[in-house]
């Protein structure tokens, strides 16, 4: 029976300090390794766009959202996470291309003069929220088989972004709010709405009631299913 102790002892010892399961044919070991679950959320990339008080001055840029889910039913769960949003912020809504053009405009003339006019036309837009979502439907849970979803949510954020000044030039102005939204998701297709309400009265030229409206057309890059 001797013979038979050591490769025993090895094979329980080596299963307690793995800590994972062992299968043991003839003379060879095998580890199986633990199956993990992905973690419940929501992951989207897409465009955003946005207004503090429709005062001539419009935000356009990228989103990215990560949002993990902390309690949840078969097609329904809470969320929490961010939804981080980076651009740019001038009359028209075109901040991006045209700081593109007035850097290309720069170096095309070796001289700071296009750059430093181009630069007073816009300002950076950023924002920086901590949410709490309702999810139902799609992109709610892995287990749903619904097609359609819908989200509702709120939280808080710090925002940097412009307004148009009178002197005709951007200037930059922050805050930190309170934040409600609400969208909808078909397929992997997500259109949200949200209205962050300023918490610093009053804010540049808006003394009443400053608010930024904002829209986010997205991509949910995991399919919960």
């Amino acid at each position: 029976m001797r013979p038979f102790i050591l490769p025993l002892l090895l094979s329980v010892n080596l299963g307690i300090a793995g800590h994972t399961p062992l299968h043991a044919q003839g003379k060879r070991i095998h580890f199986v390794s633990p199956k993990y679950k992905p973690l419940d959320g929501q992951v989207s990339v897409g465009l955003m766009g946005g207004t503090l008080n429709y005062q001539g001055s419009i935000a356009s840029g990228f989103s990215f959202l990560f949002m993990a889910d902390f309690l949840k039913t078969t097609n329904s769960s809470l969320s929490w996470g961010t939804d981080l949003k980076l651009g740019l912020d001038n009359k028209n809504g075109l901040g991006i291309p045209m700081s593109i053009a007035n850097v290309a405009v720069a170096y095309l003339s070796n001289g700071n003069a296009a750059s430093d006019e181009g630069n007073r036309n816009y300002t950076g837009y950023y924002e920086f929220p901590l949410l709490l979502r309702y999810n139902y439907g799609f992109g709610s849970t892995f287990e749903t088989d619904k097609k359609v979803g819908f989200y509702v949510g709120g939280g808080m954020t710090y925002i940097i972004t412009g307004y148009l000044a009178n002197t005709g030039y951007a200037e930059s102005i922050s805050f930190f709010g309170t934040v409600l939204e609400a969208g909808i998701r078909v397929q992997h297709l997500q259109i949200g709405l949200s209205k962050v309400f300023s918490l610093r009265q009053p804010l540049g030229p808006i003394t009443n009631n400053p608010c930024m409206y904002e829209m986010t057309i997205s991509c949910l890059i995991k399919k919960n299913d």
